[in-house]
């Protein structure tokens, strides 16, 4: 995926659907996301090898934002 920004992490959801707002001028970008399980303790897991850096991440699902 080239031409990505590096973000921080945005947020928690603790409930589905999760639902994210974009601004007219966003319409036509990609949109890209990963996620992860956290228990309320702050475990990470399941515990599988790492593909995108520390804890245990999906894989990523895109997605156009519509305009």
């Amino acid at each position: 995926m080239t031409g990505m920004k590096k973000r921080p992490a945005e947020g928690n959801a603790s409930k589905t659907p999760q639902l994210e707002e974009y601004t007219a001028a966003q319409a036509e970008k990609m949109a890209t996301y990963w996620l992860r399980w956290v228990s309320t303790r702050g475990d990470k897991g399941p515990l599988v090898e790492p593909k995108h850096g520390e804890g245990s991440w999906s894989e990523p699902v895109s997605a156009t934002i519509p305009g």
